[in-house]
C-alpha cells in the first residue's frame, strides 16, 4: 500500500491565498512530488466534484464509489487517494479551514461550524446530488473557477470564500435533508 505522504497546503497560482481551484486533468499535468495514486493526508479540506466517469475515491483506506454527480469530501488529516481512471474529470476545491472565515466568537451562530461536510468524523463522506440540483452546484463551482481565474484585487478573496461557503452550505443542506 506504501507510505501515506503529508501534504500542507501550498498554491504555486496564489500562495498565500489558501484557496485553490482546478480540475483533476490540471492536477495530472503538474509535477508533484508523490504518486497520483499513492495515499496521502492533506493538512487541507478537499471537496471533488466527479463531473465524468468513474473512480473510486480513498479516505481513510477505504474505497468510495464517485460517479457523476458524486462529491467527496477530505476533511484534513484524513488520507485519501485517487484513483485516475481514464475517463474521470473531477473538480477540485482545496482550501485551508482559516479561508472559510468561521468566526472564533461563540456568542456569532455560523452554519458551517460542526457542518457534516467538513467533519473529519463524517463515516460516509460522499454525497450523491439530485439531477435538478446538479446545475446549481455546477454553477457555484464554474463561478468559482471563473473568479479564481481573475486577476487577484481587492476583493477576489472576500467573493472566494462566500462563493465557497453558499456551495458548502448547500451541500450541507443536503446532507441534513437527506
Amino acid at each position: 500500500m506504501g507510505d501515506v505522504v503529508e501534504l500542507g497546503f501550498r498554491s504555486s497560482v496564489r500562495p498565500g491565498l489558501g484557496f485553490e481551484v482546478m480540475r483533476f486533468s490540471e492536477l495530472r499535468r503538474r509535477t508533484l512530488t508523490h504518486a497520483l495514486d499513492g495515499l496521502t493526508r492533506p493538512q487541507f479540506h478537499l471537496v471533488a466534484a466527479c463531473l465524468t466517469g468513474r473512480t473510486r475515491h480513498r479516505v481513510d483506506f477505504e474505497r468510495h464509489l464517485l460517479r457523476p454527480r458524486d462529491l467527496v469530501f477530505v476533511a484534513p488529516g484524513r488520507v485519501q487517494g485517487f484513483d485516475p481512471t481514464p475517463g474521470l474529470e473531477l473538480s477540485l476545491l482545496l482550501f485551508t479551514p482559516e479561508f472559510l472565515q468561521l468566526s472564533a466568537d461563540p456568542r456569532l451562530v455560523d452554519p458551517l461550524r460542526g457542518a457534516r461536510v467538513l467533519s473529519p468524523f463524517w463515516k460516509t463522506p460522499v454525497l450523491n446530488v439530485p439531477k435538478a440540483l446538479w446545475p446549481d452546484v455546477t454553477g457555484l463551482i464554474s463561478q468559482l473557477e471563473r473568479e479564481y481565474a481573475r486577476p487577484a484585487d481587492g476583493v477576489q478573496t472576500a467573493v472566494l470564500s462566500s462563493l465557497l461557503r453558499a456551495l458548502l452550505l448547500q451541500l450541507e443542506r443536503l446532507v441534513t435533508n437527506a
